[in-house]
């Protein structure tokens, strides 16, 4: 599933979805010859206080090597990873993951807040201009189009590897007192 927006919201969208998971490590591989990579160290960064995200840094990590990265996994601790993620040095890619949000504005990696959206306001003024009217057109159906036109963005440019979504199940039973959530 291609969007950011979970298929049981009404911001779901399939925009640039021909960019997504393209499984094509010929191409990867073309395309890393074609930008000239010479095997320079591409430090990973993840934390394994979230078994999901060392889990899904340890595959991608496969996968990207497979095509002819040089990969480095560099595993924190939750607090060191979050007080990295300003670092300017130190690493290239880091493992990021979402729970649900109700509106794209909140998701974390462009959220209007000075914690993440620095990084995108400071390296892309344009994009950080899309997540600006995103938060702030009041209009649904432009909001839609700003979401599929940052969506694409963001495959195209490969700014952002999307995995999966995650959902979260819990189970009540009338037998279980005692138990708030």
């Amino acid at each position: 599933d291609p969007s950011f927006m979970w298929r049981e919201t009404p911001w779901w969208t399939d925009a640039c979805s021909e960019y997504y998971n393209q499984a094509n490590p010929a191409k990867a591989r073309a395309l890393l010859k074609e930008a000239g990579y010479k095997r320079e160290p591409v430090r990973f960064r993840t934390s394994a206080a979230r078994a999901e995200m060392l889990a899904f840094t340890e595959v991608m990590s496969k996968q990207l090597r497979d095509v002819g990265f040089n990969v480095d996994i560099v595993v924190m601790d939750m607090g060191s990873y979050t007080k990295q993620w300003f670092a300017d040095e130190g690493w290239e890619l880091s493992a990021l993951h979402n729970t649900f949000r109700d509106d794209p504005s909140l998701l974390s990696f462009w959220a209007n807040s000075d914690i993440f959206a620095r990084p995108t306001r400071e390296a892309r003024p344009d994009l950080h201009k899309l997540v600006e009217r995103l938060a702030t057109e009041g209009d649904p159906e432009k909001r839609k189009a700003v979401l599929s036109e940052s969506q694409c963005i963001y495959y195209k440019e490969a700014l952002h590897l999307r995995l999966a979504d995650a959902f979260e199940v819990r189970f009540v039973s009338k037998s279980l007192v005692n138990f708030s959530s």
